[in-house]
Protein backbone atom coordinates (compact mmCIF):
# COMPACT_ATOMS: atom_id res chain seq x y z
CA UNK A 1 0.00 0.00 0.00
CA UNK A 2 2.69 2.52 1.00
CA UNK A 3 4.67 1.65 -2.13
CA UNK A 4 1.85 2.86 -4.39
CA UNK A 5 1.08 6.09 -2.52
CA UNK A 6 4.25 7.89 -3.61
CA UNK A 7 3.81 7.25 -7.37
CA UNK A 8 0.10 8.09 -7.20
CA UNK A 9 0.90 11.33 -5.36
CA UNK A 10 3.55 12.14 -7.96
CA UNK A 11 1.04 11.60 -10.75
CA UNK A 12 -1.79 13.54 -9.08
CA UNK A 13 0.28 16.60 -8.11
CA UNK A 14 0.50 17.99 -11.67
CA UNK A 15 -3.18 17.17 -12.21
CA UNK A 16 -4.03 19.43 -9.27
CA UNK A 17 -1.27 22.04 -9.52
CA UNK A 18 -1.47 22.88 -13.23
CA UNK A 19 -5.19 23.78 -13.29
CA UNK A 20 -4.81 25.70 -10.03
CA UNK A 21 -1.93 27.76 -11.43
CA UNK A 22 -3.81 28.41 -14.68
CA UNK A 23 -6.93 29.54 -12.82
CA UNK A 24 -4.94 31.87 -10.55
CA UNK A 25 -3.14 33.33 -13.59
CA UNK A 26 -6.47 33.92 -15.33
CA UNK A 27 -7.88 35.63 -12.24
CA UNK A 28 -4.85 37.93 -12.12
CA UNK A 29 -5.17 38.82 -15.78
CA UNK A 30 -8.89 39.46 -15.38
CA UNK A 31 -8.20 41.87 -12.50
CA UNK A 32 -5.58 43.62 -14.63
CA UNK A 33 -8.03 43.97 -17.54
CA UNK A 34 -10.71 45.38 -15.23
CA UNK A 35 -8.21 47.87 -13.84
CA UNK A 36 -7.22 48.97 -17.34
CA UNK A 37 -10.89 49.32 -18.27
CA UNK A 38 -11.55 51.54 -15.26
CA UNK A 39 -8.49 53.70 -15.97
CA UNK A 40 -9.47 54.09 -19.62
CA UNK A 41 -13.01 55.06 -18.62
CA UNK A 42 -11.58 57.71 -16.28
CA UNK A 43 -9.36 59.07 -19.06
CA UNK A 44 -12.29 59.35 -21.44
CA UNK A 45 -14.55 60.93 -18.81
CA UNK A 46 -17.06 58.11 -18.89
CA UNK A 47 -18.83 56.53 -15.96
CA UNK A 48 -16.73 53.98 -14.12
CA UNK A 49 -18.06 50.46 -14.67
CA UNK A 50 -19.25 48.92 -11.41
CA UNK A 51 -17.84 45.65 -10.15
CA UNK A 52 -19.59 42.39 -9.65
CA UNK A 53 -21.91 41.48 -6.81
CA UNK A 54 -19.47 39.74 -4.48
CA UNK A 55 -20.34 41.96 -1.48
CA UNK A 56 -23.95 40.83 -1.76
CA UNK A 57 -22.87 37.19 -1.96
CA UNK A 58 -20.68 37.65 1.11
CA UNK A 59 -23.57 39.16 3.07
CA UNK A 60 -25.86 36.31 2.03
CA UNK A 61 -23.23 33.74 2.96
CA UNK A 62 -22.69 35.24 6.39
CA UNK A 63 -26.37 35.80 7.11
CA UNK A 64 -27.79 32.54 5.77
CA UNK A 65 -25.16 29.90 5.10
CA UNK A 66 -23.30 30.24 8.41
CA UNK A 67 -26.35 29.56 10.64
CA UNK A 68 -27.49 26.67 8.45
CA UNK A 69 -24.00 25.19 8.52
CA UNK A 70 -23.70 25.63 12.28
CA UNK A 71 -27.00 23.85 12.89
CA UNK A 72 -26.21 21.09 10.40
CA UNK A 73 -22.82 20.28 11.89
CA UNK A 74 -24.20 20.42 15.43
CA UNK A 75 -27.03 18.11 14.42
CA UNK A 76 -24.56 15.68 12.80
CA UNK A 77 -22.35 15.79 15.89
CA UNK A 78 -25.29 15.14 18.19
CA UNK A 79 -26.33 12.15 16.08
CA UNK A 80 -22.90 10.57 15.95
CA UNK A 81 -21.64 11.44 19.45
CA UNK A 82 -24.95 11.04 21.24
CA UNK A 83 -24.72 14.41 23.01
CA UNK A 84 -27.70 15.95 24.77
CA UNK A 85 -29.73 18.88 23.44
CA UNK A 86 -27.65 21.47 25.30
CA UNK A 87 -25.13 21.49 22.44
CA UNK A 88 -27.62 23.45 20.31
CA UNK A 89 -27.00 26.60 22.37
CA UNK A 90 -23.77 27.26 20.46
CA UNK A 91 -25.31 27.24 16.96
CA UNK A 92 -28.14 29.45 18.21
CA UNK A 93 -25.59 32.04 19.36
CA UNK A 94 -23.56 31.67 16.17
CA UNK A 95 -26.73 31.87 14.05
CA UNK A 96 -28.03 35.02 15.74
CA UNK A 97 -24.62 36.67 15.45
CA UNK A 98 -24.30 35.70 11.79
CA UNK A 99 -27.79 36.97 10.93
CA UNK A 100 -27.11 40.29 12.66
CA UNK A 101 -23.74 40.67 10.90
CA UNK A 102 -25.23 39.71 7.53
CA UNK A 103 -28.04 42.23 8.00
CA UNK A 104 -25.53 44.93 8.92
CA UNK A 105 -23.42 44.20 5.86
CA UNK A 106 -26.50 44.25 3.65
CA UNK A 107 -27.57 47.58 5.14
CA UNK A 108 -24.13 49.07 4.46
CA UNK A 109 -24.14 47.65 0.93
CA UNK A 110 -27.52 49.17 0.13
CA UNK A 111 -26.46 52.51 1.63
CA UNK A 112 -23.26 52.59 -0.42
CA UNK A 113 -25.16 51.78 -3.61
CA UNK A 114 -27.63 54.57 -2.90
CA UNK A 115 -24.74 57.00 -2.36
CA UNK A 116 -23.10 55.93 -5.62
CA UNK A 117 -26.34 56.45 -7.54
CA UNK A 118 -26.78 59.96 -6.14
CA UNK A 119 -23.90 61.45 -8.09
CA UNK A 120 -25.86 64.08 -9.98
CA UNK A 121 -23.45 66.79 -8.86
CA UNK A 122 -20.33 64.76 -9.60
CA UNK A 123 -18.63 63.63 -12.76
CA UNK A 124 -16.40 60.65 -11.98
CA UNK A 125 -15.96 61.88 -8.42
CA UNK A 126 -15.02 65.44 -9.40
CA UNK A 127 -17.37 68.41 -8.93
CA UNK A 128 -18.70 69.85 -12.14
CA UNK A 129 -18.25 73.63 -12.16
CA UNK A 130 -17.51 76.45 -14.52
CA UNK A 131 -13.83 77.46 -14.19
CA UNK A 132 -14.68 81.04 -15.19
CA UNK A 133 -17.09 81.37 -12.28
CA UNK A 134 -14.21 81.77 -9.80
CA UNK A 135 -11.84 84.71 -9.60
CA UNK A 136 -8.36 83.26 -9.30
CA UNK A 137 -5.51 85.40 -7.98
CA UNK A 138 -3.18 84.18 -10.72
CA UNK A 139 -5.45 85.63 -13.44
CA UNK A 140 -5.35 89.18 -12.10
CA UNK A 141 -1.79 89.76 -13.23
Amino acid sequence: MSETIIPITGILMPVILVPTILVLRHIGRKREWEHLERMRALELGQAIPHGDGWPALAAIAIGAVVPVGAFFFTWMASLTAGANDDVFVAPVVVGITAVCCGAGLTKRLIASRERSRDESHLTNGKPAFDPDAYDVVGRRG
